[in-house]
């Protein structure tokens, strides 16, 4: 009996080589998911801030590696803004699968006095089921993107 105690104590001090813990899977899953959508995010985006004639876009993003489904998330941000008038804004969400390259999802939203009210849907979509508002968007995306 004391000969299996000791060989269990040996294989819980010493593991296998090239065997890691599940927690050091997932850092190493979480530092490559965020390199990986860092370098979307700068090929795509650039610095997030793109002005243009009369507008400026600003861009920003979260990753979030989800280790139940083995991919790499990220939740960019987008805001478009009249610079002119100051009186219209585009406000859009993209969930983005880093590693396959495919949107996941997104969600768009007209606001200001060109649309007649505070606010409007354009679309609204994750995982290829509709949804009808920001809350119910950011909702479904934390299936994906964690808490």
């Amino acid at each position: 009996m004391k000969k299996i105690y000791s060989l269990l104590l040996f294989c819980i001090l010493y593991p296998a080589p090239g065997f890691a813990s599940p927690h050091e899977n997932t850092y190493d899953n979480n530092d490559r998911c965020t390199n990986a959508a860092e370098r979307e995010f700068e090929r795509e985006w650039g610095d997030g801030m793109l002005p243009n004639k009369g507008s400026l876009t600003i861009a920003t993003y979260n990753t979030h590696y989800n280790a139940d489904l083995n991919k790499c998330f990220m939740l960019v941000k987008i805001r478009t803004s009249n610079t002119k008038s100051g009186s219209a804004s585009v406000h859009s969400f993209v969930l983005i699968d880093v590693y396959e390259g495919i949107e996941f999802g997104s969600y768009g939203e007209r606001a200001g006095k060109f649309i007649g009210k505070s606010r409007e849907t354009s679309n609204c979509e994750v995982n290829q089921v509709k949804c009808s508002s920001k809350e119910e968007f950011l909702q479904q995306v934390q299936i994906y993107m964690g808490p």
